[in-house]
C-alpha cells in the first residue's frame, strides 16, 4: 500500500491508515440505524473516517450525502448546503424542486430583519417564522419520499459546531434560540426517519458545544464514538509505511522512527506527518552526514516552531476563538501559556492562581467555575492530559509551539 503524506485535507483510499476497529464500530452503528457523533481532538482523522463510511455506504447501495457546513453564515446557507449535498448524492432532481424556492424565501426574510441583528433570535422566540417552517417542511417531504421509496441514506455533516458557534456569536441576544431551533429540527428528523442515518463531526466537539450552552437534550440521541491518537506501535508502522511509499520515499531506520515518536509525544497522525514532511523537505546543505538521523529529527522539530510552519498550528489557536467567548478565550490563553512553561504541567490550584492574578478583584467562585469549564474543554479537545489534579500538554510539539508564542 502506497501512502501519501497529506497534512491538510481529509485522506481517503490507500492514504487512510489503520482505524480499522473504529471503522468497524462505525459501520456497526450505521447498520443498526444509530446516529453517530464522532468526538475527537483536532487533526485526529474524524472527517477522513466519516468520508470512508460515506464511501462504504455508497458501495452498499446507500444514498451518501456529504455536507460541510463550516462556511454557512445563517440558516438559509445551512439549508442550501444540505440541499446541494442531497442533489450531488444523485437523488431525483424533481424531489428538490420546491426546496430552493423556499430557501430563497427564508433568506429574504432573514436579510429583511438583519438591520437589527438581535431581532432575528427574538423573531424565532415568539414563534417559528413561516419561512423557516415552510422550508423545513419541504425537507420533511423529501425525507418522507426517500423513506417511502425504501431508500437507505447516510448523511455526513461536518463542522456543524462551527456554524452554530457563528450563529451564537453573531446574534448576541437570540443566538441561543436560533441554535436550539436548528438542533431540535435535526433531532426531529433523526427521530421521524430512522432510515436516514446521520454522522456528525467537526473540529469543535458538538458535545462540548451542547454542554456549554445547555443544549445536551438536543443531541442525546447521538451515539458518541471517540477517536484518539495512534498507539505507539501503530505510529511506528505508519511512519515506516510513509517512508517506504514510492510517493514520498524516505528510508527511516527503527531507531529514528522510535525517536520521532518520542519527540512527538502524543502520536497524532497530523504531528507525525508534519515531522516527516520537514525531514523530507530538509535542504541537502542542512542535512547531517547520517541523514536521516536523530540530529535531523531535532532540527526538523526546531524548524516547526519557526514562521514558515506556524500555519500548521494556527487551527489550535483559532479553535479557541471559534468556540469560546472573548473572556474565556483570554482566560484559556493564559492557562495554556502558563502550562506550556512546565513539561510536567501545573496543578489545578496553581492554574486558579493564574486566573486570580489576572483579575484580582473578581469573584473567586466565578473564577473556579470558569477554570473548571475551560480545563474540561482543553482536556477534551486534546490540549491537555490530566493526571490527578495536574494538567500538562498532551503533545510535546504543541507545548513547544505554544511556549514560543506566549
Amino acid at each position: 500500500m502506497a501512502i501519501s503524506n497529506k497534512t491538510g485535507s481529509p485522506v481517503s483510499g490507500d492514504d487512510f491508515f489503520d482505524r480499522e476497529w473504529e471503522f468497524k464500530q462505525l459501520i456497526k452503528s450505521i447498520r443498526a440505524q444509530e446516529h453517530i457523533l464522532i468526538s475527537a481532538p483536532r487533526r485526529v482523522g474524524k472527517s477522513s473516517l466519516m468520508k470512508k463510511a460515506l464511501s462504504w455506504s455508497q458501495n452498499k447501495g446507500y444514498i451518501a450525502v456529504d455536507a460541510d457546513v463550516q462556511d454557512c453564515k445563517d440558516e438559509s446557507d445551512f439549508l442550501e448546503v444540505l440541499a446541494e449535498a442531497f442533489r450531488k448524492s444523485g437523488i431525483k432532481p424533481g424531489w428538490l424542486s420546491n426546496i430552493y424556492r423556499q430557501i430563497n424565501a427564508l433568506r429574504d426574510w432573514l436579510n429583511g430583519i438583519k438591520i437589527n441583528v438581535s431581532t432575528v433570535g427574538l423573531e424565532f422566540s415568539e414563534s417559528l417564522p413561516p419561512e423557516w417552517r415552510q422550508t423545513t417542511n419541504v425537507f420533511d417531504e423529501l425525507f418522507e419520499k426517500l423513506v417511502d421509496n425504501n431508500k437507505k441514506v447516510l448523511v455526513g455533516m461536518d463542522e456543524l459546531p462551527i456554524f452554530l458557534s457563528r450563529i451564537m456569536k453573531m446574534d448576541s441576544e437570540g443566538g441561543a434560540i436560533r441554535v436550539d431551533v436548528i438542533l431540535h429540527w435535526l433531532r426531529s428528523i433523526r427521530q421521524k426517519h430512522p432510515q436516514i442515518v446521520w454522522i456528525i463531526c467537526g473540529s469543535i466537539g458538538l458535545d462540548t458545544f451542547a454542554e456549554q450552552h445547555n443544549l445536551v437534550g438536543a443531541i442525546n440521541d447521538l451515539r458518541l464514538q471517540r477517536l484518539g491518537a495512534f498507539s505507539d506501535q501503530d505510529a511506528r508502522t505508519f511512519l515506516r509505511m510513509l517512508g517506504e511509499s514510492p510517493k514520498n520515499p524516505l528510508k527511516l531506520g527503527d531507531e529514528i522512527i522510535d525517536y520521532i515518536v518520542e519527540k512527538v509525544g502524543w502520536p497524532l497522525p497530523y504531528f507525525l506527518q508534519l515531522v516527516f514532511q520537514v525531514i523530507d523537505e530538509m535542504p541537502p546543505d542542512k542535512r547531517s552526514a547520517e541523514y536521516p538521523s536523530a540530529e535531523d529529527v531535532d532540527n526538523a522539530c526546531e524548524s516547526l516552531y519557526g514562521a514558515g510552519y506556524s500555519k500548521y498550528f494556527a487551527h489550535w489557536v483559532k479553535r479557541l476563538d471559534d468556540q469560546l467567548s472573548v473572556p474565556d478565550v483570554d482566560a484559556a490563553t493564559a492557562i495554556l501559556n502558563a502550562v506550556s512553561r512546565y513539561k510536567e504541567g501545573l496543578s489545578r490550584n496553581k492554574l486558579l492562581q493564574v486566573l486570580i492574578e489576572r483579575q484580582p478583584n473578581a469573584d473567586v467562585e466565578k473564577l473556579e467555575k470558569q477554570l473548571a469549564f475551560l480545563l474540561d474543554v482543553l482536556e477534551r479537545d486534546g490540549y491537555f492530559l490530566r493526571a490527578n489534579s495536574i494538567y500538562a500538554f498532551r503533545s510535546f510539539v504543541l507545548r513547544e509551539f505554544w511556549k514560543r508564542r506566549s
